[in-house]
């Protein structure tokens, strides 16, 4: 390992004070060897070899700890003797468990390999209706001191992990807006080769989401945190949750922030039906510099509710210092103008939206921020 005149330095320095880190004197590192293979004994290149410090002198090191195998599947790396623990991750190969234990590194004990090996578990995914779910992950995490996991995905319906016999805890989790929630299992315990289906629960609510024009909105996103879904082209649109009360939010199309979100507060103790209608009070008009009257193109005009609710709609103003805002009628706002030069409101004001509303807003001139140094 090549050393700098200012690693040196600090070595020195790191020298001077053992006698209060290191009561028994400097130690001399050690290079620490092995060879990580896996299930067929073939070895795993790139596989994260990582030693954790357990001591504070060892944390205070300003040596690397960790490293990855070649493609021969061996590592070497130079460390203080003391306590670690040690953990090994495969990278192309999530769905092994990877390996964590404490380990003493000392010139009689320097060298730590590990073969990849478990059971083969497999199985389905199910969603809250009991059909099999085609696009997903399921993780398991060994139950023990010193924890561990293996990922794999749902590939045509299934999975499958090669997990050592313990007691493991497995998440399953559908994909990206599929607005199911994730659900563990802890206490599963494998010896031998399984097969096992994991269902995930909920009850449905679903609705329909009304656009300001007062058709059906497609593409509009709802939330039930963190699970979400996209409404389909009739408006609909169907998410799971678990009992208790939830927060259901629905955001317009991408593109859309001009239109003020909605949140409904639900007891779900059972099938919910949640319908949205984003229409209401239209705020328009333009924003110009005083003085000039010239428009302000490009800056930002910004409604927010009052605290605790804290929603906010938002849009850009065009050439002509354009705007329009289509909020929840009968709330009060603050309307706010931003430079995109800078955050602070250069405009502030408070109304209540109880009818359309057309506004002329008048800002001081526009001052670019100083260049960067």
């Amino acid at each position: 390992m090549k050393r700098t005149p200012q690693l040196l330095a600090l070595l020195g320095v790191l020298m001077v004070l053992s006698c209060t880190r290191m009561p028994t004197g400097p130690r001399t590192e050690v290079v620490v060897h092995g060879t990580i293979t896996g299930p067929s004994g073939d070895p795993t290149r790139d596989t994260w070899v990582v030693f954790v410090p357990q001591e504070t002198v060892l944390q205070d090191s300003v040596f690397d700890t960790y490293t990855q195998t070649g493609v021969d599947g061996t590592y070497s790396l130079p460390l203080l003797p003391g306590d670690y623990e040690l953990r090994i991750h495969p990278t192309e190969h999530r769905e092994w468990l990877g390996y964590s234990n404490l380990v003493r590194v000392s010139e009689d004990h320097d060298q730590f390999d590990y073969a990849f090996h478990g059971h083969h578990v497999t199985g389905r995914l199910l969603d809250p209706t009991g059909a099999v779910i085609t696009y997903g992950s399921v993780e398991a995490t060994i139950e023990a001191p010193h924890s561990s996991s293996a990922a794999s995905g749902v590939e045509q319906g299934t999975f499958s992990l090669l997990l050592p016999s313990g007691t493991y805890s497995l998440t399953g989790q559908a994909g990206p807006r599929s607005g199911i929630p994730s659900r563990t299992f802890p206490g599963v315990s494998i010896a031998s080769d399984t097969t096992l289906d994991l269902a995930l629960t909920g009850f449905p609510v679903q609705g329909t989401v009304i656009g300001p024009d007062g058709a059906p909105m497609p593409g509009a996103q709802v939330e039930i945190w963190p699970g979400e879904v996209l409404t389909d082209d009739t408006g609909a649109y169907l998410i799971y949750a678990d009992a208790g009360v939830h927060a259901i939010r629905c955001f317009p199309p991408y593109g859309h922030e001009e239109i003020l979100f909605r949140t409904v507060a639900r007891n779900v103790t059972g099938p919910t039906t949640v319908d949205f209608d984003l229409r209401g009070v239209t705020w328009s008009g333009t924003v110009r510099f005083e003085g000039t009257l010239d428009p302000a193109d490009g800056y930002y005009v910004e409604a927010l509710t009052l605290p605790p609710d804290n929603r906010y709609a938002y849009l850009r103003t065009g050439p002509d210092g354009e705007f329009h805002l289509i909020l929840e009628a009968n709330r009060t706002y603050d309307l706010h103008v931003h430079s995109p030069h800078a955050d602070p409101p250069i405009y502030e004001a408070r109304y209540r939206a109880t009818a359309d509303t057309t506004f002329e807003i008048v800002i001081p001139p526009d001052t670019p921020p100083p260049p960067s140094p």
